[in-house]
């Protein structure tokens, strides 16, 4: 009797019980079909759907959970919550517009969603939008102080601005947080980049972030049984694991160093998750590579294994603590030996639990510059007179007049072309002595955003 709609009401419940919530869907679904005006069938579909959307979103099928959230919506417009989950999924999927307009409607259901504002904040700051991000960490902090990952990123944001009021003050806090509560989630790459945090706290930093972000992984880690690695005779496997495969600093400087590989002694394999910009840039380092995997659509239980499969015998993190890691896949332990190299200049922290730790990676790739000693990093440091590659086969500029660059012409140039957050109060103080004393001089900097560029 396939329209008995109790027995439907019954596998339903029976469904959600057995946390089989994609079947449940299915027969509130009909249920709410036959039942147009029965609120109670579809808040029961839209619980189910909520349930799958994060289960999708949790196992980075990002495309499955924003079906299941803006379906939910569908039922139940003003929920601010499945507009907020929304707007995860659509900024995992890089669909910045999107998820700046789910943000802003679950806010208007609920204005006192502290995370709702963060996350605001985080894709206003990907849209370039950093006067916008800064306002969403102010408002996201009002409503709740102890939100501490805002702060961190509310901080970096006025250093990209160039605006330093305040800073201190908050980098004191957050250095004190640091030391005294390992949960507080502090982005490794924004504390790197603030003055006066010593290299003991950005160390603590990156392990207390590693343990607060990685602890789920470590049980999923015992369940794959990573341990009986394939011994390699005749080649060794290197895997290179990046979001930034394309048109990228990265790529100027490893496009070269992946080409003179050692064809007969190493077996190079880059790992994917990053867009495919269909530049000549990108379409380099796939020839370069013997094999070119793009992972962006596997979830890190299902990369792992692909490293795993792969029979890698050293995986090279290229990315670290920077825009987009996947460090996670580090921390499943595919592969026996694992290297932080070259994107994240700074240790990634240690593992620990209540009788030991270990690092997180075996080996950073480094010189003296970067890692003078050894204690100030979890990993062991493998030195390099330079750890920097470039390549030598890009073509040099022409040379050109300096109005050309609309630059006076008969004066001194000084210049710095690092990113607007990398310039501190202190470091601009020096510069602006050193021009009042220089006559015929100027300084050229780099046009990072409009508020840097009024600031200065």
């Amino acid at each position: 009797n396939p329209k008995d709609l109790d027995a439907q009401i019954m596998c339903g419940n029976l469904c959600v019980e057995l946390k089989r919530f994609e079947e449940a869907a299915g027969y509130f679904r009909r249920i709410a079909r036959a039942l147009k005006t029965n609120l109670n069938a579809r808040n029961a579909l839209c619980y189910c759907l909520e349930m799958l959307g994060n289960q999708a979103q949790s196992q980075a099928r990002y495309q499955q959970a924003e079906a299941c959230f803006a379906e939910a919506l569908g039922y139940q417009p003003g929920n601010a919550n499945h507009w907020y989950n929304l707007g995860n999924a659509q900024r995992d999927l890089a669909k910045l517009q999107e998820a700046s307009h789910s943000f802003k409607q679950s806010i208007q259901f609920d204005s006192n969603d502290a995370d709702a504002h963060n996350n605001l904040g985080n894709v206003q700051r990907e849209l370039g939008q950093l006067d916008k991000a800064i306002l969403s960490y102010e408002t996201a902090l009002k409503l709740n102080p102890n939100l501490h990952h805002a702060l961190a990123h509310w901080v970096h944001q006025k250093q990209h601005v160039c605006d330093w009021h305040g800073l201190d003050i908050k980098i004191n806090h957050l250095r004190e947080l640091v030391k005294t509560e390992p949960s507080a989630q502090i982005s490794p790459f924004a504390f790197l980049a603030m003055p006066n945090t010593s290299i003991q706290e950005q160390k603590q930093c990156a392990t207390n972030y590693a343990n607060t972000t990685f602890t789920a992984l470590l049980d999923l880690r015992k369940t794959l049984d990573f341990q009986d690695y394939k011994s390699i005779k005749t080649k060794l496997k290197i895997g290179y694991l990046s979001a930034d495969f394309r048109l990228h600093p990265l790529a100027y400087l490893i496009s070269e160093l992946i080409e003179n590989h050692d064809k007969v002694q190493f077996e190079t394999y880059a790992y994917s998750y990053g867009t495919d910009d269909k530049t000549p840039a990108r379409r380099r380092l796939e020839s370069a590579f013997d094999h070119f995997v793009d992972i962006r659509a596997m979830n890190d239980k299902v990369a792992a294994s692909k490293i795993y499969d792969d029979e890698i015998d050293i995986l090279v993190d290229l990315t670290g603590y920077t825009q987009s890691s996947r460090s996670g896949l580090v921390a499943l332990k595919p592969a026996p030996i694992s290297i932080n190299w070259l994107g994240y200049p700074g240790s990634m922290g240690e593992i620990k639990d209540a009788l030991a730790g270990w690092p997180l990676y075996d080996y950073i790739i480094a010189d003296k510059i970067i890692a003078p000693n050894a204690a100030d990093f979890s990993e062991n440091i493998l030195h390099l007179p330079c750890y920097q590659p470039n390549d030598s086969t890009r073509p040099v500029g022409k040379t050109t007049t300096k109005s050309e660059r609309h630059l006076p012409e008969n004066v001194f140039v000084f210049c710095c072309f690092n990113q607007s957050f990398k310039i501190t109060a202190d470091v601009f103080a020096v510069w602006m002595r050193i021009l009042k004393q220089t006559p015929n001089s100027v300084l050229w900097l780099l046009d990072c955003n409009q508020w840097a560029k009024a600031n200065l």
